[in-house]
Protein backbone atom coordinates (compact mmCIF):
# COMPACT_ATOMS: atom_id res chain seq x y z
CA UNK A 1 0.00 0.00 0.00
CA UNK A 2 2.57 2.45 0.63
CA UNK A 3 4.46 1.75 -2.04
CA UNK A 4 1.80 1.84 -4.24
CA UNK A 5 0.80 5.56 -2.50
CA UNK A 6 4.14 6.67 -3.15
CA UNK A 7 4.41 5.45 -6.88
CA UNK A 8 1.03 6.38 -8.05
CA UNK A 9 0.54 9.42 -5.82
CA UNK A 10 3.95 11.36 -5.30
CA UNK A 11 5.42 10.94 -8.70
CA UNK A 12 2.31 12.09 -10.78
CA UNK A 13 1.95 15.14 -8.38
CA UNK A 14 4.25 17.47 -9.89
CA UNK A 15 3.03 16.65 -13.32
CA UNK A 16 -0.78 16.96 -12.67
CA UNK A 17 -0.45 20.12 -10.75
CA UNK A 18 1.91 22.12 -13.17
CA UNK A 19 -0.25 20.68 -15.61
CA UNK A 20 -2.92 22.50 -13.70
CA UNK A 21 -1.52 25.58 -13.55
CA UNK A 22 -0.44 26.00 -16.90
CA UNK A 23 -4.09 25.52 -17.94
CA UNK A 24 -5.91 28.17 -15.95
CA UNK A 25 -3.15 30.28 -16.88
CA UNK A 26 -4.00 29.45 -20.45
CA UNK A 27 -7.89 30.02 -20.18
CA UNK A 28 -7.08 33.30 -17.99
CA UNK A 29 -5.14 34.84 -21.01
CA UNK A 30 -7.56 33.76 -23.46
CA UNK A 31 -11.12 35.02 -21.33
CA UNK A 32 -10.73 35.37 -17.52
CA UNK A 33 -14.74 35.56 -17.63
CA UNK A 34 -14.75 31.45 -18.51
CA UNK A 35 -11.62 30.73 -16.67
CA UNK A 36 -13.88 32.30 -13.70
CA UNK A 37 -16.42 29.87 -14.37
CA UNK A 38 -14.13 26.79 -14.70
CA UNK A 39 -12.85 28.14 -11.54
CA UNK A 40 -16.34 27.81 -9.82
CA UNK A 41 -16.92 24.71 -11.19
CA UNK A 42 -13.48 22.95 -9.85
CA UNK A 43 -14.35 24.54 -6.09
CA UNK A 44 -17.92 22.91 -6.25
CA UNK A 45 -16.55 19.39 -7.52
CA UNK A 46 -13.56 19.98 -4.56
CA UNK A 47 -15.87 20.84 -1.99
CA UNK A 48 -18.24 17.77 -2.83
CA UNK A 49 -14.97 16.00 -2.55
CA UNK A 50 -14.35 16.90 0.91
CA UNK A 51 -17.37 15.87 1.90
CA UNK A 52 -17.40 12.48 0.26
CA UNK A 53 -13.90 11.92 1.23
CA UNK A 54 -14.93 12.31 5.10
CA UNK A 55 -17.68 9.84 4.52
CA UNK A 56 -15.59 7.37 2.71
CA UNK A 57 -12.66 7.50 5.93
CA UNK A 58 -15.30 7.07 8.44
CA UNK A 59 -17.02 4.17 6.47
CA UNK A 60 -13.17 2.32 6.13
CA UNK A 61 -12.88 2.76 9.53
CA UNK A 62 -15.98 1.12 10.58
CA UNK A 63 -14.76 -1.91 8.14
CA UNK A 64 -11.38 -2.31 9.27
CA UNK A 65 -12.71 -2.36 13.27
CA UNK A 66 -15.89 -4.60 11.57
CA UNK A 67 -13.20 -7.17 9.83
CA UNK A 68 -10.80 -6.89 12.83
CA UNK A 69 -13.64 -8.29 15.23
CA UNK A 70 -14.95 -10.96 12.51
CA UNK A 71 -11.72 -12.47 12.40
CA UNK A 72 -11.27 -12.07 16.44
CA UNK A 73 -14.52 -14.24 16.97
CA UNK A 74 -13.63 -16.37 14.46
CA UNK A 75 -10.28 -16.92 16.12
CA UNK A 76 -11.89 -17.44 19.45
CA UNK A 77 -14.10 -20.07 18.24
CA UNK A 78 -11.27 -21.81 16.64
CA UNK A 79 -9.51 -22.13 19.75
CA UNK A 80 -12.84 -22.85 22.03
CA UNK A 81 -13.69 -25.32 19.33
CA UNK A 82 -13.67 -27.88 22.24
CA UNK A 83 -16.33 -25.97 24.08
CA UNK A 84 -18.30 -25.34 20.85
CA UNK A 85 -18.43 -29.31 19.96
CA UNK A 86 -19.05 -30.26 23.49
CA UNK A 87 -22.28 -28.20 23.85
CA UNK A 88 -23.60 -28.60 20.26
CA UNK A 89 -23.33 -25.46 18.88
CA UNK A 90 -21.73 -25.63 15.98
CA UNK A 91 -24.63 -24.45 14.10
CA UNK A 92 -24.93 -21.33 16.16
CA UNK A 93 -21.55 -20.09 15.52
CA UNK A 94 -21.53 -20.83 11.66
CA UNK A 95 -24.57 -18.45 11.78
CA UNK A 96 -22.68 -15.65 13.78
CA UNK A 97 -19.38 -16.12 11.96
CA UNK A 98 -21.44 -15.58 8.48
CA UNK A 99 -23.64 -13.06 10.11
CA UNK A 100 -20.59 -10.95 11.06
CA UNK A 101 -18.70 -11.50 7.65
CA UNK A 102 -22.15 -10.22 5.99
CA UNK A 103 -21.88 -7.03 7.64
CA UNK A 104 -18.48 -6.40 6.75
CA UNK A 105 -18.99 -7.38 2.38
CA UNK A 106 -22.40 -4.72 3.38
CA UNK A 107 -20.01 -1.68 4.95
CA UNK A 108 -17.49 -2.67 2.12
CA UNK A 109 -20.65 -2.32 -0.27
CA UNK A 110 -21.73 0.69 0.96
CA UNK A 111 -18.17 2.09 0.68
CA UNK A 112 -18.04 0.98 -2.85
CA UNK A 113 -21.55 2.40 -3.74
CA UNK A 114 -20.55 5.86 -2.45
CA UNK A 115 -17.19 5.75 -4.32
CA UNK A 116 -19.23 5.25 -7.30
CA UNK A 117 -21.86 8.14 -6.41
CA UNK A 118 -18.63 10.28 -6.54
CA UNK A 119 -17.88 9.26 -10.01
CA UNK A 120 -21.02 10.04 -11.17
CA UNK A 121 -21.00 13.78 -8.96
CA UNK A 122 -17.37 14.45 -10.81
CA UNK A 123 -19.18 13.58 -14.38
CA UNK A 124 -21.82 15.80 -13.74
CA UNK A 125 -20.40 18.81 -12.01
CA UNK A 126 -17.86 18.17 -14.94
CA UNK A 127 -20.48 17.85 -17.55
CA UNK A 128 -22.50 20.80 -16.34
CA UNK A 129 -19.71 23.04 -16.06
CA UNK A 130 -18.59 22.09 -19.21
CA UNK A 131 -22.18 22.51 -21.21
CA UNK A 132 -22.48 26.28 -19.01
CA UNK A 133 -19.11 27.44 -20.42
CA UNK A 134 -19.36 26.18 -23.86
CA UNK A 135 -22.64 27.97 -23.54
CA UNK A 136 -21.41 31.35 -22.43
CA UNK A 137 -18.56 31.00 -24.66
CA UNK A 138 -21.04 30.89 -27.72
CA UNK A 139 -22.61 33.41 -26.83
CA UNK A 140 -19.37 35.34 -26.51
CA UNK A 141 -18.89 34.67 -29.84
CA UNK A 142 -22.28 35.84 -31.17
CA UNK A 143 -21.47 39.41 -29.51
CA UNK A 144 -18.05 39.44 -30.58
CA UNK A 145 -16.04 38.89 -27.87
CA UNK A 146 -14.66 35.92 -28.37
CA UNK A 147 -13.45 34.62 -32.13
CA UNK A 148 -13.78 31.11 -33.09
CA UNK A 149 -10.60 29.98 -32.72
CA UNK A 150 -10.06 31.68 -28.74
CA UNK A 151 -13.42 29.63 -27.94
CA UNK A 152 -12.06 26.07 -29.77
CA UNK A 153 -8.93 26.60 -27.73
CA UNK A 154 -10.70 27.15 -24.69
CA UNK A 155 -12.64 24.22 -24.85
CA UNK A 156 -9.39 22.12 -25.31
CA UNK A 157 -7.63 23.89 -22.22
CA UNK A 158 -11.08 22.70 -20.05
CA UNK A 159 -10.16 19.33 -20.34
CA UNK A 160 -6.93 19.73 -19.78
CA UNK A 161 -7.48 21.42 -16.61
CA UNK A 162 -10.73 18.74 -15.27
CA UNK A 163 -8.47 15.79 -16.10
CA UNK A 164 -5.45 16.52 -13.50
CA UNK A 165 -7.61 18.34 -10.89
CA UNK A 166 -9.55 15.06 -11.35
CA UNK A 167 -6.44 12.90 -10.41
CA UNK A 168 -5.60 14.97 -8.18
CA UNK A 169 -8.60 14.73 -6.19
CA UNK A 170 -8.37 11.27 -6.58
CA UNK A 171 -5.00 10.49 -5.25
CA UNK A 172 -5.95 12.20 -2.20
CA UNK A 173 -8.94 9.83 -1.55
CA UNK A 174 -6.65 7.47 -2.08
CA UNK A 175 -3.72 9.16 0.52
CA UNK A 176 -6.70 9.07 2.55
CA UNK A 177 -7.85 5.29 2.35
CA UNK A 178 -4.03 4.60 2.56
CA UNK A 179 -4.14 6.18 5.82
CA UNK A 180 -6.26 4.16 7.42
CA UNK A 181 -5.05 1.38 6.72
CA UNK A 182 -1.51 2.55 7.76
CA UNK A 183 -3.36 3.49 11.18
CA UNK A 184 -2.34 0.14 13.17
CA UNK A 185 0.82 0.28 11.92
CA UNK A 186 1.45 3.72 13.35
CA UNK A 187 -0.53 3.26 16.85
CA UNK A 188 1.31 0.10 17.03
CA UNK A 189 4.65 1.46 16.25
CA UNK A 190 4.03 4.42 18.68
CA UNK A 191 3.65 1.72 21.71
CA UNK A 192 6.62 2.72 23.75
CA UNK A 193 8.61 -0.13 24.24
CA UNK A 194 10.01 -1.20 27.47
CA UNK A 195 13.29 -0.11 28.49
CA UNK A 196 15.72 -3.09 28.65
CA UNK A 197 18.90 -0.84 28.49
CA UNK A 198 18.89 1.65 31.93
CA UNK A 199 19.31 1.09 35.27
CA UNK A 200 21.72 -1.63 36.81
CA UNK A 201 22.06 -4.95 37.30
CA UNK A 202 21.98 -6.01 40.53
CA UNK A 203 21.66 -9.17 43.10
CA UNK A 204 18.34 -9.62 44.39
CA UNK A 205 18.72 -9.61 47.91
CA UNK A 206 16.90 -8.10 51.17
CA UNK A 207 13.47 -7.62 52.23
CA UNK A 208 10.87 -6.64 49.40
CA UNK A 209 9.10 -3.33 50.56
CA UNK A 210 6.05 -1.77 49.19
CA UNK A 211 5.94 1.82 50.43
CA UNK A 212 2.42 3.68 50.10
CA UNK A 213 2.06 1.98 46.46
CA UNK A 214 -1.07 2.56 44.17
CA UNK A 215 -1.91 1.87 40.88
CA UNK A 216 -4.63 1.82 38.14
CA UNK A 217 -5.03 0.43 34.66
CA UNK A 218 -6.01 4.36 32.99
CA UNK A 219 -5.13 7.81 34.24
CA UNK A 220 -9.01 8.21 35.18
CA UNK A 221 -10.13 5.06 35.68
CA UNK A 222 -10.23 3.79 39.69
CA UNK A 223 -7.55 2.49 41.34
CA UNK A 224 -6.53 -1.02 41.60
CA UNK A 225 -4.36 -1.10 44.24
CA UNK A 226 -4.67 1.72 46.68
CA UNK A 227 -1.80 2.92 49.44
CA UNK A 228 -0.72 -0.40 50.01
CA UNK A 229 2.60 -0.56 52.59
CA UNK A 230 3.76 -4.19 53.60
CA UNK A 231 7.65 -5.25 53.91
CA UNK A 232 7.85 -9.38 52.76
CA UNK A 233 10.90 -10.52 54.82
CA UNK A 234 13.83 -12.13 52.64
CA UNK A 235 13.04 -15.89 52.55
CA UNK A 236 9.37 -15.80 53.77
CA UNK A 237 6.73 -17.49 51.83
CA UNK A 238 3.91 -14.99 51.81
CA UNK A 239 0.17 -15.73 50.38
CA UNK A 240 -2.20 -13.69 49.34
CA UNK A 241 -5.89 -13.99 49.27
CA UNK A 242 -9.04 -12.63 48.76
CA UNK A 243 -11.72 -11.99 46.63
CA UNK A 244 -11.77 -12.16 42.64
CA UNK A 245 -10.74 -8.62 41.35
CA UNK A 246 -9.28 -7.41 44.59
CA UNK A 247 -5.65 -6.89 43.24
CA UNK A 248 -3.74 -9.73 43.73
CA UNK A 249 -2.19 -10.42 40.82
CA UNK A 250 -2.03 -6.86 39.93
CA UNK A 251 0.05 -6.53 43.41
CA UNK A 252 2.56 -9.92 41.75
CA UNK A 253 2.45 -7.85 38.52
CA UNK A 254 3.95 -4.81 39.94
CA UNK A 255 6.83 -6.27 41.74
CA UNK A 256 7.67 -8.13 38.38
CA UNK A 257 7.32 -4.59 36.65
CA UNK A 258 4.89 -5.26 34.16
CA UNK A 259 3.69 -2.29 35.21
CA UNK A 260 4.74 0.77 37.18
CA UNK A 261 3.05 1.93 40.33
CA UNK A 262 1.16 5.45 39.82
CA UNK A 263 2.36 6.43 43.37
CA UNK A 264 4.56 4.93 45.77
CA UNK A 265 7.44 2.86 45.15
CA UNK A 266 8.67 -0.83 45.48
CA UNK A 267 11.94 -1.37 46.61
CA UNK A 268 13.81 -4.73 47.53
CA UNK A 269 17.00 -4.49 49.57
CA UNK A 270 16.18 -0.73 50.13
CA UNK A 271 16.97 -0.18 45.87
CA UNK A 272 13.96 1.26 43.70
CA UNK A 273 13.02 -1.18 41.17
CA UNK A 274 13.12 1.37 38.50
CA UNK A 275 16.38 1.16 39.22
CA UNK A 276 17.56 -1.99 38.13
CA UNK A 277 17.52 -3.41 34.54
CA UNK A 278 14.25 -5.14 33.49
CA UNK A 279 16.50 -7.99 32.72
CA UNK A 280 18.46 -8.04 35.98
CA UNK A 281 15.21 -7.79 37.84
CA UNK A 282 12.85 -10.73 35.79
CA UNK A 283 15.70 -13.06 35.36
CA UNK A 284 16.32 -13.38 39.41
CA UNK A 285 12.20 -14.15 39.26
CA UNK A 286 10.24 -16.95 38.24
CA UNK A 287 6.52 -17.69 38.02
CA UNK A 288 4.62 -20.71 38.09
CA UNK A 289 1.36 -19.55 36.72
CA UNK A 290 -2.68 -21.44 37.03
CA UNK A 291 -2.76 -21.59 32.89
CA UNK A 292 0.76 -22.65 32.14
CA UNK A 293 2.04 -21.74 28.63
CA UNK A 294 3.95 -24.57 26.87
CA UNK A 295 5.44 -24.20 22.91
CA UNK A 296 4.41 -26.81 20.60
CA UNK A 297 7.59 -28.03 21.37
CA UNK A 298 9.99 -30.63 23.57
CA UNK A 299 9.57 -31.21 26.96
CA UNK A 300 13.28 -30.57 27.02
CA UNK A 301 12.80 -27.18 25.81
CA UNK A 302 9.90 -26.16 27.69
CA UNK A 303 11.31 -27.13 31.00
CA UNK A 304 15.09 -25.36 29.53
CA UNK A 305 12.71 -21.97 29.15
CA UNK A 306 13.59 -21.38 32.23
CA UNK A 307 17.56 -20.82 31.72
CA UNK A 308 17.61 -21.38 27.69
CA UNK A 309 21.78 -21.40 28.18
CA UNK A 310 20.72 -24.76 30.24
CA UNK A 311 19.07 -26.24 26.91
CA UNK A 312 21.90 -28.82 26.59
CA UNK A 313 22.61 -30.01 29.91
CA UNK A 314 20.76 -32.55 30.44
CA UNK A 315 22.02 -33.15 33.86
CA UNK A 316 20.21 -29.74 35.23
CA UNK A 317 16.90 -31.05 33.08
CA UNK A 318 16.58 -34.14 34.31
CA UNK A 319 17.15 -32.81 37.88
CA UNK A 320 14.94 -30.16 37.81
CA UNK A 321 12.14 -33.01 36.14
CA UNK A 322 13.20 -35.46 39.31
CA UNK A 323 12.50 -32.70 41.27
CA UNK A 324 9.21 -31.83 40.40
CA UNK A 325 8.39 -35.21 40.36
CA UNK A 326 8.03 -35.28 36.16
CA UNK A 327 10.43 -37.30 35.31
CA UNK A 328 8.33 -40.60 35.87
CA UNK A 329 6.17 -39.52 33.66
CA UNK A 330 8.16 -37.93 30.97
CA UNK A 331 9.87 -41.86 30.71
CA UNK A 332 6.67 -43.69 30.74
CA UNK A 333 5.83 -45.69 27.76
CA UNK A 334 3.28 -43.25 26.58
CA UNK A 335 5.63 -40.69 25.84
CA UNK A 336 8.23 -42.76 23.32
CA UNK A 337 10.54 -39.58 23.05
CA UNK A 338 11.02 -38.98 26.48
CA UNK A 339 12.53 -35.55 27.25
CA UNK A 340 12.60 -35.37 23.26
CA UNK A 341 8.60 -35.98 22.99
CA UNK A 342 6.44 -32.69 21.38
CA UNK A 343 3.78 -31.42 23.96
CA UNK A 344 1.14 -30.47 21.03
CA UNK A 345 -0.04 -26.82 20.82
CA UNK A 346 -0.25 -24.87 24.66
CA UNK A 347 0.80 -28.77 25.68
CA UNK A 348 -2.23 -29.87 24.73
CA UNK A 349 -0.57 -33.53 24.98
CA UNK A 350 -0.23 -33.28 28.53
CA UNK A 351 -3.03 -33.04 31.68
CA UNK A 352 -3.14 -29.98 33.96
CA UNK A 353 -0.91 -31.61 36.67
CA UNK A 354 1.68 -32.50 33.73
CA UNK A 355 1.80 -29.41 32.82
CA UNK A 356 2.15 -27.59 36.34
CA UNK A 357 4.77 -29.97 36.74
CA UNK A 358 6.65 -29.19 33.70
CA UNK A 359 6.39 -25.37 34.27
CA UNK A 360 7.61 -26.40 38.21
CA UNK A 361 11.03 -27.97 36.75
CA UNK A 362 11.10 -24.62 34.53
CA UNK A 363 11.08 -22.24 37.73
CA UNK A 364 13.49 -25.06 39.01
CA UNK A 365 16.12 -24.41 36.00
CA UNK A 366 15.85 -21.26 36.33
CA UNK A 367 16.86 -21.08 40.03
CA UNK A 368 15.49 -17.14 41.26
CA UNK A 369 15.17 -15.52 43.84
CA UNK A 370 11.85 -14.54 44.15
CA UNK A 371 9.19 -17.26 43.14
CA UNK A 372 6.18 -15.96 42.37
CA UNK A 373 2.47 -19.48 42.22
CA UNK A 374 -0.20 -17.73 40.74
CA UNK A 375 -3.20 -19.97 41.81
CA UNK A 376 -0.58 -23.15 40.95
CA UNK A 377 -2.80 -25.47 42.03
CA UNK A 378 -6.39 -24.40 42.12
CA UNK A 379 -7.85 -26.38 38.91
CA UNK A 380 -5.79 -29.86 39.38
CA UNK A 381 -7.53 -32.77 41.19
CA UNK A 382 -6.74 -34.19 44.33
CA UNK A 383 -3.74 -36.79 43.14
CA UNK A 384 -2.35 -34.29 40.66
CA UNK A 385 -2.36 -31.80 43.64
CA UNK A 386 -0.68 -33.55 45.86
CA UNK A 387 2.78 -34.39 43.51
CA UNK A 388 3.01 -30.71 42.63
CA UNK A 389 2.37 -29.90 46.90
CA UNK A 390 5.28 -31.93 47.03
CA UNK A 391 7.40 -29.95 44.06
CA UNK A 392 6.73 -27.24 45.18
CA UNK A 393 7.88 -27.85 48.63
CA UNK A 394 11.12 -28.43 47.00
CA UNK A 395 10.96 -25.37 44.90
CA UNK A 396 10.05 -23.20 47.71
CA UNK A 397 13.13 -23.68 50.11
CA UNK A 398 14.72 -20.94 50.53
CA UNK A 399 13.59 -18.91 48.38
CA UNK A 400 11.17 -15.43 48.57
CA UNK A 401 7.93 -16.96 47.80
CA UNK A 402 4.83 -14.89 46.70
CA UNK A 403 1.65 -17.21 46.41
CA UNK A 404 -1.73 -16.27 44.80
CA UNK A 405 -3.83 -19.17 46.46
CA UNK A 406 -7.55 -20.07 47.46
CA UNK A 407 -6.24 -23.83 48.63
CA UNK A 408 -5.94 -23.25 52.20
CA UNK A 409 -3.45 -26.31 51.95
CA UNK A 410 -0.97 -23.83 50.38
CA UNK A 411 -2.14 -20.84 52.37
CA UNK A 412 -2.23 -22.53 56.10
CA UNK A 413 2.01 -23.39 55.51
CA UNK A 414 2.65 -19.33 54.65
CA UNK A 415 5.01 -17.57 57.12
CA UNK A 416 2.40 -14.63 56.42
CA UNK A 417 -0.74 -14.11 54.95
CA UNK A 418 -2.04 -10.77 53.28
CA UNK A 419 -5.58 -10.12 53.06
CA UNK A 420 -6.38 -8.09 50.24
CA UNK A 421 -9.99 -6.15 50.00
CA UNK A 422 -10.91 -3.55 47.55
CA UNK A 423 -7.38 -2.90 46.66
CA UNK A 424 -6.18 -2.48 50.16
CA UNK A 425 -4.79 -4.64 52.38
CA UNK A 426 -7.44 -5.76 55.35
CA UNK A 427 -5.52 -8.28 57.38
CA UNK A 428 -2.12 -9.53 57.60
CA UNK A 429 -0.81 -12.60 59.94
CA UNK A 430 -0.47 -16.17 60.17
CA UNK A 431 -3.13 -18.58 59.36
CA UNK A 432 -4.16 -19.28 62.84
CA UNK A 433 -4.30 -15.89 63.85
CA UNK A 434 -6.31 -14.96 61.05
CA UNK A 435 -9.16 -17.62 62.13
CA UNK A 436 -9.44 -16.06 65.37
CA UNK A 437 -9.61 -12.54 64.66
CA UNK A 438 -12.88 -13.76 62.69
CA UNK A 439 -12.33 -11.04 60.08
CA UNK A 440 -12.51 -11.48 56.45
CA UNK A 441 -9.90 -14.35 56.13
CA UNK A 442 -12.46 -16.76 58.08
CA UNK A 443 -15.48 -15.35 55.93
CA UNK A 444 -13.22 -16.53 52.87
CA UNK A 445 -12.42 -19.89 54.71
CA UNK A 446 -15.92 -20.72 55.15
CA UNK A 447 -17.55 -19.46 51.68
CA UNK A 448 -14.93 -21.25 49.68
CA UNK A 449 -15.49 -24.50 52.02
CA UNK A 450 -11.60 -24.64 53.10
CA UNK A 451 -10.78 -27.50 54.91
CA UNK A 452 -7.91 -28.73 57.33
Amino acid sequence: MLERMIRDVLFSLVPHFLSLLFAFAVMLWIRWQLAGLVLLTVALYALTMVSSNKRIITLNRETRKMWEEAWGHMWDVVNNIKSVKANTNEEFEIERIKANFDRCYSKEKEAEDLRNRIKTYEHVIFGGGSVITMSLGALMLRWGMLDAGGLFSFLGYIHLAYTPFSRLAHNWRFVLEGVVVEERVANFSAEAEEDYINGEDIVVSGDIELRSVSFGYSQIGSQVIKNINLIINEGETVAFVGESGVGKTTLIDLISRYYDPTEGEITIGGINIKNWTLKSLRSQIAIVPQDVSLFNDTIKLNIAYGDIEKMSDNIVIEGAAKASYAHNFITSKRFVEGYNQLVGEKGIKLSAGQKQRVAIARALVRNPKILILDEATSALDSESEMYVQQALEVLIKSRTTLIIAHRLSTVKKADKIVVLHDGEVAEVGKHEELIAQDGIYKKLIDLQSFQE
